[in-house]
């Protein structure tokens, strides 16, 4: 009799279980679940999978549990924010977050922010994650490459010494010739960049060295792509090309 009474309250369970995962997936809240439902892994897994956002509320058992952090980050890496420091420090789940939302790369333990993978997971996926990067990876070239040929704006994180590299600055202005901007001022008065940073944006003019603001080359290449851009000349050039 007792045998069939356990049976029989398995079975509840598991039908109880099955229609608050259901009525998960139709739009229903976890709040609205009774407390033994709430309870329940399975029951969580399946919540975080419809909202990962409720990490941030659930209780430190589930916030705790590693299948439940890992649903969640799977389906939106940010709530990595909402992890316990454990799985901050976790490769698996940060890879996991930063693969599916580069700015969980913010959340990330110091140590996985100077994990090479984990930081090209990240800048491969959106160039400006570089700006979380450990300072050792910022001055990495392979990644930092990496990062400006996704967007070249990432070029604002590297390091001093990657901002004078002449195959770094080139690679990042094929963006924008604005991306200019964030070079070093050697690699803004190095001709062979600066024509190909203007001629992908002719406002870039305005970034360059007073000496090839002053190259006819360079301004001309400037006014090609931007007629507007010659106010960013030489006072002799203006002079000269406004006549």
């Amino acid at each position: 009799m007792k045998k069939m009474e356990n049976f029989e309250s398995n079975c509840s369970s598991l039908n109880n279980q099955e229609a608050a995962i259901k009525k998960l997936r139709s739009g229903g809240l976890l709040e609205e679940l009774p407390e033994e439902m709430r309870d329940n892994e399975e029951v969580i897994l399946a919540a975080v999978h419809e909202n990962p956002w409720i990490l941030k509320t659930i209780p430190n058992k589930f916030k705790n549990d590693r299948k439940v952090v890992l649903k969640a980050v799977e389906q939106d890496g940010q709530v990595l924010k909402y992890a316990p420091d454990k799985f901050k420090n976790d490769r698996e789940i940060v890879l996991k977050a930063v693969q599916q939302n580069h700015w969980a790369l913010n959340y990330a333990s110091e140590a996985l922010k100077n994990d090479e993978e984990v930081v090209q997971a990240a800048v491969q996926k959106n160039g400006l994650a570089l700006n979380y990067a450990s300072r050792e990876l910022r001055n990495n070239k392979e990644i930092v490459m990496k990062a400006v040929r996704n967007s070249g704006w990432a070029l604002n994180y590297a390091s001093v010494y990657l901002k004078d590299d002449p195959e770094v600055v080139l690679e990042a202005i094929k963006d924008h010739g604005a991306v200019l901007y964030l070079a070093s001022p050697k690699m803004r008065d190095n001709k062979e960049i600066v024509l190909k940073s203007v001629k992908n944006g002719g406002g870039a003019l305005q970034f360059v060295s007073e000496r090839l603001q002053d190259d006819e080359e360079v301004v001309m290449a400037a006014l090609q792509d931007n007629p507007r851009s010659l106010k960013f000349a030489s006072d002799r050039l203006q002079e000269k090309l406004n006549k």
